[in-house]
């Protein structure tokens, strides 16, 4: 299975290790030393991370073919998510990492398109803050294999779900709103906070009972669901007439399915988020 925490983690070991250099004449050469350039170590990147990438070779083709193997191509909204491939079709390519980061090769030690092997300066493969090269698009897997947006309901403006998780690289992290954004930073969440501003949101994570409103990441007893350890498994129901909750996890660096829980006195709908083994290291959810 494709997994793109495995592929960032490559990025972050080209960068870390200066075994690669950048050189266009030499390109696909990934020995100890080697050489690179932007596209060849993105694609593969995404081969170590176990993805399909066709006959992608450069920025040119590398779209249509990762779109056609699951991947979306997305408009640059100045907001990517982890493991994001920030592409400029004519240009450039990069990959979005952890806290802001993003991986890429650059340029050779002459500051040429060709070098010696190895990474001489230091920063011929590289992180840094995220920037705007500008960037065409953004690649994200997993979201609807090739179609502009996935297809989802709208959400209702005047309604609002508010999202905060501890994970079990970072603890606490910010709270979010909505799905502009989502909770988790890419590792194990252990607990998670979720709460409506009107009416109430049914929270339940694994096999624990649930809670209403869960709202204060910091009570991890009766302000937010979990027990410490790995969330596999996340259902949310919103109490409304005439509305409900959307919601959807990652897994192994992929976004599951949507879930909805259509509001109804019988208390069935959606089933679990999640495949009840592995752990959750993300979540959105807005109200619909």
């Amino acid at each position: 299975m494709p997994n793109i925490e495995d592929a960032i983690q490559y990025m972050y070991h080209a960068a870390d290790s200066d075994e690669l250099g950048y050189s266009q004449a030499d390109r696909q050469n990934f020995g100890n030393p080697g050489n690179c350039d932007c596209s060849s170590l993105v694609i593969h990147a995404l081969q170590v991370g176990g993805f399909d990438t066709g006959d992608a070779t450069y920025t040119g083709n590398l779209s249509s073919n990762l779109c056609d193997r699951g991947w979306t191509r997305l408009e640059n909204d100045g907001n990517p998510q982890d493991g994001d491939i920030l592409l400029n079709d004519a240009d450039h390519v990069a990959m979005m990492l952890h806290n802001g980061d993003l991986g890429q090769a650059s340029i050779s030690e002459n500051g040429t398109v060709d070098g010696e092997p190895g990474d001489q300066t230091g920063q011929e493969v590289n992180t840094r803050p995220y920037y705007d090269y500008p960037w065409d698009c953004y690649l994200r897997y997993g979201d609807g294999g090739g179609q502009s947006q996935p297809s989802e309901p709208a959400q209702d403006s005047d309604l609002h779900i508010h999202l905060q998780a501890c994970s079990e690289s970072q603890g606490v992290l910010e709270a979010v709103t909505d799905n502009a954004d989502n909770a988790g930073d890419g590792s194990p969440i252990i607990y998670l906070a979720a709460w409506a501003d009107t009416d109430t949101l049914k929270v339940q994570a694994n096999d624990l009972d649930p809670l209403d409103n869960p709202s204060d990441i910091n009570d991890t007893e009766n302000g937010a669901v979990g027990d410490g350890g790995y969330m596999t498994k996340l259902r949310m129901q919103y109490f409304s007439d005439g509305h409900y909750v959307a919601y959807r996890v990652m897994v192994n660096g992929e976004w599951l399915d949507w879930m909805h829980d259509l509001n109804d006195t019988g208390g069935s709908g959606d089933d679990y988020a999640g495949d009840g083994e592995n752990p959750i290291t993300r979540v959105e959810a807005y109200l619909v």
